[in-house]
């Protein structure tokens, strides 16, 4: 009776112990499983304006705001704000503008430019902004990616890294380049001509600075092959009075063309966590 009572004390611990192994195992195996990504084609907007200018007051901010409420984090907004001429200043303008204004050949404002996919760059002024702006942004955004990429980024007292890893989906038969962006949202500027009510005055996706100083950034690789993967580091200093719990990373891939360069696609990382 006593060999059938132990044996029976027995036979319960294994079972007990097989079960606890198992569910151990089960554990571990759904903590170490990496995190689905899915790349995403994301068109990529420059708005260009100033804060003089009384057509960016009637047509240019209602326009990104009616982009921004539509499209929300499945488009990147570059907002490039400009001064008028000698005299004639924009609070918020910047080399960066200044840069991204001559690399478009910007010659009036409002004006949008919108590219994605190695699709041509097209631009739209005034009362065209908004509605054409959406329809050529949801034509991209409903194209396949063929380069995708996640930003991450720290910040240390008055300095900011940002580490890029890159992964091509489709060969490319020419040079990749990339920028690497700081834009800021609720920026507060008198806006002339704001007929907006619940956000006079206030400006979203402002450039604020561009860590790889060109437009186009620097050159990832030359003919790249599909299932190529890349990581880089970018580093540099927070431009005055920013608020990181207001602003994005974004990056931007490029390919060269016989006629310059077009966008790929874009990706933007929130800082209001870091």
């Amino acid at each position: 009776m006593k060999k059938s009572f132990t044996q029976s004390l027995l036979f319960i611990l294994l079972v007990c112990l097989s079960f606890t192994t198992f569910s151990c195992k089960k554990d571990i195996k759904e903590e170490e499983k990496p995190e689905a990504v899915t790349p995403v084609q994301k068109p990529i907007l420059f708005y260009f304006g100033g804060t003089w200018n009384i057509d960016c007051g009637a047509f240019g901010k209602s326009a990104l705001e009616g982009i921004n409420n539509q499209f929300g984090d499945d488009a990147v907004i570059i907002s490039c704000q400009l001064n008028g001429g000698p005299g004639i200043a924009d609070s918020m303008s910047n080399s960066a503008s200044n840069h991204f204004a001559n690399f478009f050949n910007v010659s009036s404002t409002p004006i949008i430019f919108i590219g994605g996919k190695d699709s041509l760059t097209y631009a739209f002024v005034k009362n065209e902004l908004e509605y054409h702006s959406k329809i050529r942004a949801s034509s991209i955004l409903s194209k396949d990616p063929i380069v995708y990429g996640k930003p991450k980024a720290t910040i240390t007292d008055n300095n900011i890294t940002v580490s890029l890893n890159t992964e091509f989906l489709e060969d490319i038969n020419n040079e990749v380049r990339v920028s690497v962006l700081l834009k800021e949202s609720y920026m507060n500027f008198v806006q002339v001509n704001d007929s907006r009510t619940n956000t006079k005055n206030i400006h979203h996706h402002v450039l604020r600075a561009n860590l790889t100083n060109t437009p186009t950034g620097i050159s990832l690789k030359i003919n790249p092959k599909k299932g190529d993967k890349l990581s880089n580091e970018f580093k540099g200093t927070l431009p005055s009075n920013f608020k990181k719990e207001l602003s994005h990373v974004v990056v931007i891939y490029w390919v060269k063309t016989e006629n310059g360069f077009r966008c790929l696609n874009a990706e933007q990382l929130k800082l209001d966590l870091l």
